[in-house]
C-alpha cells in the first residue's frame, strides 16, 4: 500500500470555549512516525510551558503507552517522551489536579481497573497511587468535580454490549475515596454520543460534556452535550452541536477534544503517504 492510516494530534493556541472549533485547518499537526499512532491528547500548563500527554501505539507492539511532548506558540515541539507504560494497553491519559497534586487516570480497560497515578516529578515520573474501580472494563474514565461531589463518566463494556454503547456514572465524596455506581446506570445508551471524548468544561454558566460519535464508524466525530441534570438520582444531557471530519482538511475522523488555558487539542484520523 502507498498510504498509511493514522491518528495524529492537532493543537491550536487561542481564546474561546472548548467547543468553538471554527476551522480544523487552524490546527497545527503533530504527526507520529509512520509505524505508530498518536491519539487521546490531554494538554497541561505548568511553569510557563504547555505540554500534551497522549496515547502512543506502535503498531508492532499491539498495545499503547502514555507519552508527552512540549509545544510552543511558535510551533516548536520537543521530542516525545514515554512517561507511563504497563504490560497492558494504556490510553486516554486523563489529567486532574486535586489538593495541589497532579494525577493521571489512564484508560486500563484491558486490566479491568480504573487506576490513579500521582506525578512525582513533572512531567515524566508517575507513581501508582490507588485503584479507583476494579472488575469492570471501563473505557475513557473522565472525572469532574461539581460542588461537593466527584463524578466519573466512563463507558462500560457489559455482557452483550459494545464498549461504545453505554455511558455509566460513578460518584465519590473525594477523588481518592470510595466510588459508587449511579442508581440509573447506564445513564445513556447511544453509540452516537455515549463514550467520553475529553474533559467536561464550562461555557458561561453551562456545563458541557464532549462525547464520541461512534456510528457509522468509530471516530466519526465529536458530539458536544449540555448537561441538564447531574445528581445521585438523575442524569440528563442534550446534544447541542456536532464536530465532524472535514474532507477539505483531509481529516477522516475525530474523537478527542480538550483544552488547557489557551491551548486546544484534538486528534484526527488521516491518510498519509508512506514516502
Amino acid at each position: 500500500m502507498l498510504c498509511v492510516e493514522q491518528w495524529v494530534i492537532g493543537y491550536r493556541f487561542g481564546a474561546g470555549a472548548s467547543g468553538q472549533l471554527a476551522d480544523l485547518s487552524e490546527f497545527r499537526r503533530l504527526s507520529p512516525p509512520r509505524d505508530r499512532l498518536w491519539a487521546d491528547p490531554f494538554p497541561f500548563y505548568a511553569g510557563g510551558a504547555y505540554y500534551i500527554f497522549f496515547e502512543e501505539l506502535p503498531f508492532a507492539a499491539g498495545k499503547a503507552h502514555i507519552s508527552m511532548v512540549r509545544v510552543g506558540r511558535d510551533g516548536s515541539t520537543s521530542a516525545p517522551v514515554r512517561v507511563l507504560e504497563r504490560d497492558y494497553h494504556l490510553s486516554y491519559p486523563f489529567l486532574v489536579v486535586h489538593r495541589g497534586v497532579l494525577y493521571m487516570i489512564p484508560e486500563s480497560a484491558q486490566n479491568r481497573t480504573v487506576d490513579l497515578y500521582r506525578c512525582v516529578e513533572f512531567p515524566s515520573r508517575w507513581r501508582f497511587e490507588k485503584t479507583l474501580l476494579r472488575g469492570a472494563q471501563c473505557f475513557d474514565a473522565t472525572v469532574h468535580r461539581e460542588r461537593d461531589r466527584w463524578w466519573m463518566f466512563a463507558n462500560v463494556a457489559e455482557d452483550g454490549a459494545h464498549s461504545d454503547d453505554e455511558l455509566h456514572l460513578f460518584c465519590a465524596d473525594d477523588l481518592l475515596g470510595d466510588w459508587r455506581a449511579h442508581l440509573r446506570n447506564p445513564v445513556k445508551s447511544d453509540v452516537r454520543s455515549a463514550r467520553p471524548a475529553g474533559r467536561l468544561y464550562r461555557d458561561g454558566e453551562e456545563l458541557y460534556r464532549p462525547a464520541q460519535i461512534c456510528a457509522p464508524l468509530y471516530g466519526s466525530g465529536i458530539s458536544l452535550n449540555r448537561v441538564l441534570r447531574l445528581s445521585p438520582q438523575e442524569y440528563a444531557e442534550e446534544e447541542v452541536v456536532r464536530i465532524l471530519p472535514s474532507a477539505e482538511d483531509r481529516v477522516l475522523g475525530l474523537h478527542t477534544l480538550n483544552r488547557a488555558g489557551e491551548l486546544s487539542v484534538i486528534d484526527a484520523f488521516v491518510r498519509r503517504t508512506r514516502l
